[in-house]
Parts: structure tokens; C-alpha cells; sequence
């Protein structure tokens, strides 16, 4: 992961990425380990592995940062 920037700590995004189910056929790909680079190391090709981009980003919605300010005082006084 590069430039994450956000709350979450890279392992924990990484964790619930990995938890992403993905609808690929297996079979299209090469068991890891089978392709080595020049120190006798497996190699990551695109054969083995898959790669995803993800690019989001979080806007503010005052109206909404309003509303939740709102509920969290009414809550307050509630207890």
C-alpha cells in the first residue's frame, strides 16, 4: 500500500481488503513460487497475483456533519 492517508492503519485496510471475495477462475492462474527472479526468489508475475487500484476520496457534507453533531447532543442529554 502507498499513500494511505485516511484513519486506518494500513494493516487493518489491508486485512479487510483481503477479505474481498474475488470471482476469478483459479485455474488462470500459476501457482506462486513457480517463477523465480534472478536470486533463486520466488517472483511476483501477473501470472500469480492480482492487483487492485483503489482510488477514493472522503468529502466533508456539512449538512450531514450538522445532523450527527445534533444527535450526539440530544444523546448527551439523554444520559
Amino acid at each position: 500500500m502507498w499513500n494511505t492517508t485516511g484513519l486506518i492503519h494500513d494493516e487493518v485496510l489491508s486485512h479487510r481488503l483481503g477479505l474481498v471475495p474475488l470471482k476469478v477462475d483459479p485455474r488462470l492462474f500459476d501457482e506462486y513460487g513457480l517463477d523465480v527472479d534472478e536470486n533463486g526468489e520466488a517472483a511476483a508475475t501477473d501470472r500469480n497475483t492480482i492487483v487492485f487500484r483503489l482510488n477514493v476520496a472522503c468529502g466533508r457534507n456539512e449538512r450531514e456533519d450538522e445532523r450527527m453533531e445534533r444527535k450526539m447532543e440530544e444523546r448527551w442529554r439523554n444520559e
